[in-house]
């Protein structure tokens, strides 16, 4: 683990910090912390369990993103990986790995970023009169976050494909 690969993600858990930090005194102390597809609230709860959900989210996902790269590199680990025995050969095994971690850390990342998306709309939603969530930007997050994947997906199975 070195700070170069996990530096974005303390970045980010910094700015989540920020964010919080920044909105907390703002708040009611009852939030609204659901939403349905019209961004009318229909679920809350208090401002210190959605902050302490959010902080224990942001810590949880930047240790992930700092210690997952080590798991997959424990003797003996085991992979499901299409064509496992070609790609994890001894001459290809590395490079393999490092394609695997890569791609990891960026999708680790890319949930960090939605994840402190969504979090603005909340509080966002929390500080208008009505409490309204504009459930439009939320979708197109999703969406974009849901492409995302499924060309990470694709590029997996191009990646590891026959040779």
């Amino acid at each position: 683990m070195t700070l170069k690969r996990i530096w974005p993600f303390l970045v980010l858990l910094a700015l989540g910090m920020a964010q919080l930090t920044v909105y907390y005194p703002q708040l009611p102390e009852t939030m609204s912390i659901h939403f349905n597809k019209d961004g009318l609230a229909n679920g809350w709860s208090s401002r210190e369990v959605y902050f302490s959900i959010q902080i224990g989210l942001l810590v949880t996902l930047t240790l992930f993103a700092a210690f997952a790269p080590l798991w997959g590199r424990r003797p003996g680990m085991k992979f499901r990986l299409p064509n496992s025995d070609y790609w994890l050969a001894r001459e290809r095994k590395e490079q393999t790995m490092a394609w695997i971690e890569n791609s990891y850390r960026k999708l680790f990342l890319l949930s960090m970023i939605l994840m402190l998306l969504v979090s603005e709309q909340v509080l966002r939603a929390n500080l208008s009169q009505p409490v309204r969530l504009d459930s439009t930007l939320f979708v197109v997050g999703l969406g974009l976050y849901f492409l995302v994947i499924a060309i990470w997906l694709l590029r997996l199975f191009r990646r590891f494909r026959r040779p």
